[in-house]
């Protein structure tokens, strides 16, 4: 097949695609997909940008090509936040940070938290109120971040704390696409308004995983949480430094909490406008788990809970976007991608393809069912593929799995309101307004 140079241009004039790509790319990248189909080119300033949403193609940007392809801007404008950690940093310290941190998620070290993680959603479901609306989001969210320092930090978080890293990340995250500007980065350490509170953001989240570092050090227990692997991981170059497992603590601090967040919030969104699904988990919640304990056997039963789950994920990848910047002049399929070009997904335009799903906007979780027809390969990605695919999948899927088992063994869930939630695109896809439900205790 003949390379070409360039795909189909979607006819973008320069000056005003310039103007809408930072305000809402994924409007500037769904009109590319309309006018010309899975690949299109257009330019954004200096830049040219691929937009890629053949399952195909993606697959060998992400695996076959991915050593001709580094991170994107946004990224790299996250390492303002994140440091080096794992979703941020490049080929040799990448590969080698991930050969410390993968033994502590192999399958059988993860489904050891299941009850731990069972216990702590229990305990948030019980001081829930019953028969008055109330927004699910931070809730939720306090049950992840809960997670997140508990199972995977082995510490516990106060009120004021919680309250502090989700009031940090909802300021910080949002900054990232400013900070992806040319330049952008230059001013955060200059009085502008963004800059302070970047950093405030910054030493906030800074503040409390560090406490929790020192805790875990000066601990005499030997932990099963990752924190403890990670202070323990060598290999032949030794251990991580103090700069490097605080890159790798935040990121995962970030990571595991903000993305567990979102999948929970949209699943309880999704189900508590689809009464038959709602009942169908609930039924199967009740019949695996019983009104007993969690165990990681009852996890791996709860076949139509993952399938809501990868549903939810379907709708409203948290990890939205997939950006890649070409370090080197690359085929791709029938095209070349120049050196410096970057190439870019929009997993809500991939997971809604509508040559792949059938009617893609329906909230349908038995297009999961593991009998089903396969799906194309690299047309579903939450997680990514290839060597930077995402490392916590496991943990986070078993941490969704009980959560919101745990919720529907309990609750009847009904929407407060019938009024749509928008999705709000910063750095993941959160709740864009308050999920506001109204919980009825199912009887015994």
């Amino acid at each position: 097949m003949p390379v070409t140079r360039t795909p189909p241009d979607p006819g973008f004039g320069r000056i005003a695609v310039l103007r809408a790509y930072p305000r809402d790319p994924l409007a500037v990248l769904s009109e590319a997909f309309r006018r010309s189909g899975d690949v299109a080119s257009f330019m954004l300033g200096p830049q040219r940008m691929w937009a890629v949403h053949d399952p195909g193609l993606i697959g060998q940007v992400l695996t076959s090509r991915a050593t001709a392809f580094h991170r994107g801007r946004l990224m790299h404008a996250a390492r303002a936040l994140l440091g080096d950690g794992l979703l941020t940093s490049e080929e040799p310290l990448h590969q080698r940070q991930r050969r410390l941190v993968q033994p502590s998620l192999t399958r059988e070290r993860t489904s050891l938290l299941a009850s731990p993680l069972a216990d702590m959603a229990e305990a948030h479901a019980a001081r829930w109120p019953r028969g008055l609306a109330f927004d699910a989001v931070p809730a939720l969210r306090r049950v992840a971040l809960d997670a997140v320092a508990g199972v995977l930090f082995g510490g516990t978080l106060g009120d004021a704390e919680a309250e502090r890293v989700a009031t940090a990340l909802t300021d910080a995250t949002p900054l990232f696409r400013v900070l992806s500007l040319p330049l952008a980065g230059h001013l955060l350490h200059t009085p502008l308004p963004f800059a302070r509170r970047f950093r405030r953001a910054r030493h906030d989240i800074d503040t409390v995983v560090l406490r929790l570092i020192a805790d875990r050090r000066a601990s005499s227990e030997a932990g099963d949480d990752l924190l403890s692997a990670l202070l323990h991981a060598s290999d032949v170059d030794g251990g991580m430094s103090d700069a490097q497992l605080r890159d790798e603590a935040v990121t995962l601090f970030l990571a595991g909490h903000e993305t567990t967040a979102n999948a929970l919030a949209w699943s309880v969104y999704l189900l508590a406008r689809s009464p038959d699904a709602q009942e169908r988990l609930a039924n199967e919640a009740r019949s695996v788990l019983g009104d007993g304990p969690i165990d990681p056997a009852h996890a791996e039963r709860l076949t139509y809970c993952g399938q809501v789950i990868a549903e939810a994920l379907r709708l409203y990848p948290p990890a939205w976007i997939l950006l890649r910047r070409a370090v080197t002049s690359v085929e791709l399929g029938p095209y070349r991608v120049g050196a410096g070009d970057a190439v870019v997904t929009a997993l809500p335009l991939l997971h809604r393809h509508p040559a792949i799903w059938h009617e893609p906007d329906r909230f349908d979780p038995e297009r999961f069912d593991p009998r089903g027809t396969p799906l194309p390969r690299y047309a579903y990605l939450p997680f990514g593929a290839g060597p930077r695919a995402c490392i916590g999948r496991r943990l986070a899927l078993l941490e969704a799995r009980i959560a919101l088992a745990t919720i529907a063994r309990r609750f009847r869930v009904r929407p407060a309101n019938t009024a749509a939630v928008p999705a709000d695109l910063r750095f993941t896809l959160r709740p864009g307004a308050p999920i506001n439900i109204v919980l009825e205790e199912r009887s015994a």
